[in-house]
Parts: C-alpha cells; structure tokens; sequence
C-alpha cells in the first residue's frame, strides 16, 4: 500500500543528512556546525567573489532568508529505510541535486544562510512503522540540528512524550491516521494528550487506504 504525499515528486533521490567539509582547512564547533569565523585563505578569494557575482548572495541578509523560507516550508522530506541503506531522504519539489539536502554544500555563504534553515522549515515524515528509522536518523544529527527541527509528521501510534524528545524544538506534530480507522480513544488519545502537554501542536491527517 502506498502513501500519496501530494508535494513529494515521484522521482526520489538518495541523500544523507551529514553536511560534507570541503577539501580545506575548515573547523567544526562543538554543536557541530562549521565555523564560519574562519576562513582559509584558500577559500577568501572565492567567498569574496560570490557575495559579488551571484545574484542570489548580493541580496540583503533578510530577502535571502524570506526566499529561502518561502522555499523550504513548502518542501517535505520523508525519511525511510531502504533495503540495506540506514535511511534515505526523498527531495522536495524544485529539488534537482542527487543530495536533497544538499544546499549547504554549495559555498560558504549558502552554508551559513542554510544549514540550519533545512531542518527547521521543511516537514520531516516518517513512514508506518518508522520509529526505528527515526531513531537511526536521529543519530546521524548533531544536536543542534535536532533542535531545529520545528514540524515532523509520523504515525499517530508513534505520537508520545519520547518521541518528542528526539527533537527538543518541534513545534508542530502531525498524526497520520487513516480515515476509516476507529475514533482515537483510550492509550492512543492520552498519548496525543501528553504531546500536547509538553507545548506541541498536535494536527491529524487522516488518509484514504
């Protein structure tokens, strides 16, 4: 049985969600990010040349954001494993890169402007059955990424206090349930409850079978 997400294509890609370090001297931060403070001087020439010549990086600090926000919160990326593979992502529409969420790797302005935008705007589903998928995923995200991640959408059987610790900042969890399914009643409502309970939008979405 297939689940019909309407603003996922039906190409998917392959993606992991580690951010690659290019081939320079860069450094890390303890929340793992990069430190953008640093810059190699075999890099600085490059940087200096994109804040200049891309149409896109010449704009305000603020418009770049709306844009990519704009984008970003319309995209849905579902996380699911795949025979041997630990976890893939699919891409969101207007995703043309193999990587989905490849977008930091661009350059170093595009890194600072987005790394963190990624999982804070998109919607991350995981599919029926996913809660060990979620987990494995969950690993790979250093702790500020986990802590990005605003709206996840998931089974309504997976909805409780310790899924949601996974993820320290959501915001916004939607219930997938299908539409014949019976009225949610008993252990399923009082777990719903304590998710609530802890500041989460709590949203159902009932599919078709």
């Amino acid at each position: 049985m297939e689940l019909v997400h309407t603003n996922i294509p039906p190409k998917f890609y392959s993606a992991t969600v580690e951010l690659e370090i290019p081939a320079h001297d860069l450094k890390r931060l303890p929340n793992g990010l990069l430190d953008m403070a640093h810059m190699p001087a075999s890099i600085a020439s490059i940087s200096q040349h994109n804040a200049t010549a891309s149409p896109l990086l010449r704009l305000p600090g603020e418009i770049r954001d709306k844009i990519y926000s704009s984008i970003l919160t319309s995209v849905e990326f579902e996380v699911y494993t795949f025979n041997s593979i630990p976890y893939r992502i699919s891409a969101g529409p207007g995703v043309t890169s193999k990587r989905a969420i490849g977008l930091p790797s661009v350059c170093r302005q595009l890194y600072a402007d987005t790394s963190l935008l990624l999982f804070s705007k998109p919607t991350f589903t995981f599919p029926r059955f996913g809660v060990e998928t979620c987990r494995k995923w969950v690993a790979t995200l250093s702790e500020t990424q986990r802590g990005a991640v605003r709206k996840v959408k998931c089974w309504y059987y997976m909805c409780n206090e310790d899924f949601t610790k996974m993820f320290p900042g959501l915001r916004v969890l939607v219930a997938m349930r299908y539409a014949s399914s019976p009225k949610l009643d008993g252990a399923d409502l009082r777990r719903i409850r304590e998710v609530q309970g802890v500041g989460v939008e709590v949203e159902m979405e009932y599919l078709d079978e």
